[in-house]
């Protein structure tokens, strides 16, 4: 595989998900590019862009992280905003509806959402319809999807705020996995 140039953008850095792609551009902005939810999330279309879009409302991001249809940006302190899919709790603002739906009926917001709780994350990793953070405390908290248990609280119940995992006190780093 060889790289591709994309034009148009100076990126910091790049973050793949499952259906989009997002970069932290030198200025602090976002883009991203990808299939209809993901787009959806980012400019309140629902079309795909084989190009990058640059994310609304977001100006002073210093890290970036792409999940299943959630893109994380982790702005100058002291807040961290998610946006995306907003069913399952997945955006950690505390709702699970936010109004719009896409083409394929998915709930999503298409603004950034500031998550409750979290004023500390040192990283972010986005999975399937879940969210890590590690604290500055090293504790590690989770919100959205949990049907297999990936929020670490000991239940399969899904979390529209953050909530600590189980067990965790000394967590150097977080990584999203799948499901």
């Amino acid at each position: 595989m060889l790289p591709l140039s994309i034009s148009g953008i100076a990126a910091k850095a790049i973050s793949a998900g499952y259906r989009h792609s997002c970069a932290l551009l030198s200025s602090g902005k976002v883009a991203c590019w990808a299939t209809i939810t993901s787009v959806s999330s980012v400019n309140g279309k629902t079309a795909n862009s084989r190009k990058p879009v640059t994310v609304s409302g977001i100006k002073t991001a210093i890290a970036v992280s792409a999940g299943n249809d959630i893109q994380l940006r982790r702005p100058l302190q002291p807040h961290r905003q998610v946006l995306g899919r907003g069913d399952m709790g997945a955006l950690g603002d505390g709702a699970t509806s936010h109004g719009r739906k896409d083409k394929s009926g998915i709930d999503y917001k298409p603004t950034p959402a500031t998550v409750k709780s979290i004023s500390t994350a040192t990283s972010v990793s986005g999975g399937s319809g879940f969210v890590a953070a590690r604290l500055a405390k090293q504790e590690v908290k989770c919100w959205g999807k949990n049907s297999s248990g990936q929020l670490g609280n000991g239940t399969t119940a899904d979390s529209s705020t953050p909530v600590a995992v189980s067990g965790i006190s000394a967590a150097t780093a977080v990584r999203r996995g799948g499901q």
